[in-house]
C-alpha cells in the first residue's frame, strides 16, 4: 500500500505537536509562577471553574463543534459547507443564550451573584473549539495549530498582567485565559474566512439535524471521560484522605505527559481516520497505523516506567515515595487509554457516536464500581487499578463494536513489544539501582531500534520543510 496516507499523518501530527506541545510548555512553565501570584484558595478556585467550564461545553453545543468537523471533511460544494458551518453557528449561538438566561435566572431566585467573567470563560471556549474545528473540517490544520499556540502566548501575556501588575487575583487570571481564547478564536474565524460560509440563509434544516443526530451522543462520552478522570480524586478524599489524593496526584504527573503527546496524534489521527473512511484499503491502513502506534505507544511508555526510579530520586520530594508503586501502573493505563481513543477515531470516522458514547459509560462505571469495592482493602492500590481495568474494558468493548467493518489485529511485533513492556515493569518493581540503569538503557535501545522508520521519517519531513 502507498505509504503517503501515513506520510500525510506524521506530517499533520508534526504540524499539530509545533502548536500544542510548545503551548504546553509556556503553561508548564507558567503554572508555578500563576501559583505563587495567586492563594491557594484562588488558584484552587481557578481549577474548580475550569473543571466544571469543561463540563459545560457539550450540553451547551450538543458537542455540535465535532459534527462540524466531521461533516465538512464530507461536504461536496460551497453551499453544503455554508449549511455546514452556518448550521453549526446557529446551534452554538442558541446552546450559549440558553445557558446565559438559565444562569441568570438561577442567580436571582437563589440569590447568588451573577458572574459576567464565567461567562465570557465560557464563550470563548466555544468560540475557539468552533472555529477550531471549522478550521479542521476545512483541512487548515496549519491555522489550527498556529493558533492554539497564539492562545497560550496571549493568554500567558494577558495574565502576567492582570495577576501580577493589576493585582487582579482569580479574575485577572480567567480574564487573561478568556481573551487569549477569544482572540486565538477570532484569529481561526478570519484567517480561515468561515465569515463567508456564514449565514442564517445557509441554514439547512435537514443537514443541521443530521448534524445534531451524530453529535448529541458525543455528550455522555464527554461526560463519561469527565467521571473517569475525576472520580478516582472524590473517592481517594471520600474514603482515604486528602494527603492520599495529593501522593495519586503526583503519581499520575508522568502519565498526563503520555496524554499530552498522545492528543497531539490524536487530532491529526482524527483527521485522517475521517479522510479515507471510503477508502478501498480503509481496513488495512488502520490495521498498519495501529500496529504503528503500539509499538511507538508501549515502547515510549516502557523508557517512562524504567525511569520511574529518576523520578522519585530527582523531580519528586521525598514525601510523595509512595506514589512509585502507582506510577507505572498508571502509565501503562495511559497507554491503553491510547489505544481506546485510536479506537474512538474510527468509530467517529464511521459515524458510530452513541457506541463511542455507551463504550465511554461503561468505562466510567467500571471504574467506579472497582474503585468502590477495593478501595477499603487496596486503599490508593485499587484506584490504579480501577483505572487501568476501565481503559481495557473500554477497548475490548470497541474492539467488539467495529468488528463488523473491520478488525484490529496486533502483529508480532506489538505482542512483542507489550511482553517486554510488562518484563520492565516488574523488574522497576525490584527496584534495585543498578537493575534500574540496566532497564533504562535497555528501553531506550529498543525505543529506538523499533520505532527508526518512524524517526527517520520525521527526520525526512523536517529537513524537506
Amino acid at each position: 500500500m502507498n505509504n503517503s496516507k501515513e506520510t500525510k499523518l506524521i506530517k499533520n501530527t508534526l504540524i499539530v505537536g509545533i502548536g500544542t506541545i510548545s503551548s504546553k510548555a509556556i503553561i508548564f512553565i507558567m503554572a508555578p509562577l500563576f501559583s505563587r501570584w495567586l492563594s491557594v484558595e484562588e488558584y484552587g478556585a481557578f481549577d474548580l471553574v475550569t473543571t466544571y467550564v469543561s463540563l459545560l461545553i457539550p450540553f451547551c453545543t450538543l458537542s455540535i463543534s465535532e459534527a462540524v468537523f466531521r461533516f465538512l471533511l464530507d461536504g461536496v460544494d460551497s453551499k453544503d459547507k455554508n449549511g455546514i458551518i452556518s448550521g453549526g453557528c446557529f446551534v452554538l449561538i442558541c446552546g450559549y443564550s440558553t445557558f446565559f438566561v438559565l444562569y441568570y435566572i438561577a442567580s436571582s431566585l437563589f440569590g447568588f451573584s451573577f458572574n459576567w467573567i464565567i461567562c465570557l470563560f465560557l464563550f470563548s471556549q466555544l468560540v475557539m473549539t468552533f472555529f477550531g474545528e471549522v478550521a479542521r473540517g476545512l483541512k487548515k490544520i496549519e491555522i489550527y495549530s498556529l493558533f492554539n499556540f497564539i492562545s497560550v502566548v496571549f493568554l500567558t501575556g494577558l495574565t502576567t498582567i492582570f495577576v501580577l501588575f493589576l493585582k487582579m487575583g482569580l479574575k485577572g487570571i480567567i480574564l487573561g485565559y478568556s481573551l487569549g481564547y477569544l482572540i486565538s478564536g477570532l484569529g481561526m474565524f478570519f484567517a480561515t474566512r468561515s465569515y463567508k460560509y456564514i449565514s442564517l440563509s445557509y441554514v439547512n434544516k435537514s443537514r443541521t439535524s443530521e448534524m445534531l443526530k451524530y453529535s448529541w451522543p458525543l455528550i455522555p462520552n464527554s461526560i463519561s471521560w469527565w467521571v473517569v478522570n475525576v472520580s478516582d480524586r472524590i473517592i481517594i478524599n471520600r474514603w482515604i484522605s486528602l494527603a492520599a489524593n495529593g501522593i495519586y496526584a503526583v503519581a499520575n504527573k508522568i502519565p498526563a505527559i503520555v496524554n499530552i503527546l498522545f492528543s497531539v496524534f490524536h487530532v491529526s489521527w482524527l483527521q485522517s481516520a475521517s479522510e479515507n473512511v471510503s477508502d478501498a484499503e480503509y481496513s488495512l491502513f488502520c490495521n498498519r497505523v495501529y500496529n504503528k502506534l503500539i509499538k511507538y505507544i508501549f515502547s515510549s511508555i516502557t523508557v517512562l516506567v524504567s525511569a520511574n526510579f529518576l523520578y522519585f530520586s530527582w523531580l519528586f520530594d521525598p514525601k510523595y515515595s509512595e506514589a512509585y508503586i502507582y506510577s507505572p501502573i498508571l502509565i501503562i493505563a495511559a497507554g491503553v487509554s491510547c489505544v481506546g481513543q485510536f479506537i474512538g477515531g474510527i468509530m467517529i470516522a464511521l459515524k458510530k457516536t452513541k457506541e463511542n458514547g455507551a463504550t465511554n459509560i461503561i468505562a466510567a462505571i467500571s471504574n467506579i464500581i472497582i474503585n468502590v469495592v477495593c478501595v477499603h482493602k487496596m486503599g490508593l492500590l485499587a484506584a490504579a487499578i480501577s483505572t487501568i481495568s476501565a481503559y481495557l474494558i473500554m477497548v475490548i468493548c470497541r474492539m467488539i463494536t467495529i468488528r463488523k467493518k473491520l478488525i484490529l489485529r496486533m502483529d508480532r511485533g506489538s505482542i512483542l513489544m507489550i511482553g517486554f513492556m510488562l518484563i520492565i515493569t516488574i523488574v522497576v518493581y525490584i527496584n534495585l539501582r543498578v537493575l534500574n540503569i540496566v532497564c533504562l538503557f535497555i528501553s531506550l535501545f529498543v525505543f529506538c531500534f523499533i520505532n527508526k522508520e518512524l524517526l527517520l521519517k520525521v527526520v525526512g519531513i523536517v529537513q524537506r520543510r
